[in-house]
């Protein structure tokens, strides 16, 4: 099964192996609580289906229910656009790695200090430079590495940041800083077999 992480309001990881804790769905009607939660239940269970692709129509569905009732610019669009960008980003397809990409660039146009969105947009923006090497200028890594930087002043216990900050670093031909990242994401995150296997 793909893990894809859930975030908590500060960017941390939220565990996703038990059943998921209900989450009050401020600012919405009943009506669209309900119908938010049971799109978000929908992917849920593609998700551990290993049906990501799929699960991405039931969270946009959410999403749309979301911008219906709050606007466009609302701060609770933020971790669902990243959730939804998580997935996508974790299909490994061209055309998901530039939506992920948009989702991501969305997400902190709302929440410009949300560590997760910085670390997936840098990941995607990554994605999606080996899909298309004309996507971004060519200082794009020098970008990428600023924008980690920041997510990393804001929270350096961000296991995702500090993964994708090693991964800069190795690029970038820093190997000793990289490893010292690759290293403390593992130590946030032990069980996470994809940040341990960067070592």
């Amino acid at each position: 099964m793909v893990r894809i992480t859930e975030v908590d309001a500060h960017g941390h990881e939220i565990e996703t192996k038990e059943e998921p804790k209900t989450r009050q769905l401020v600012n919405l009607s009943p009506a669209d609580a309900k119908a938010v939660a049971d799109h978000e239940r929908q992917a849920e269970s593609l998700i551990e289906k290993d049906r990501l692709h799929q699960a991405h129509a039931p969270l946009c569905e959410a999403i749309s229910i979301r911008e219906r009732a709050l606007g466009f610019r609302h701060p609770d669009l933020c971790e669902p656009l990243c959730k939804v960008g998580g997935v996508l980003r974790a299909t490994g397809r061209f055309d998901d790695a530039e939506k992920a990409y948009t989702l991501f660039s969305r997400a902190l146009e709302l929440e410009p200090n949300y560590p997760r969105a910085m670390a997936w947009k840098v990941c995607s923006m990554a994605n999606y430079q080996n899909w298309d090497p004309n996507a971004f200028p060519d200082t794009w890594i020098d970008d990428a590495d600023l924008l980690i930087e920041r997510a990393l002043e804001i929270d350096p216990d961000d296991a995702e940041a500090n993964r994708i900050m090693g991964s800069i670093q190795r690029a970038k031909g820093n190997f000793d800083l990289s490893i010292r990242h690759h290293k403390h994401a593992a130590e946030l995150c032990p069980s996470d077999l994809y940040i341990s296997s960067k070592l």
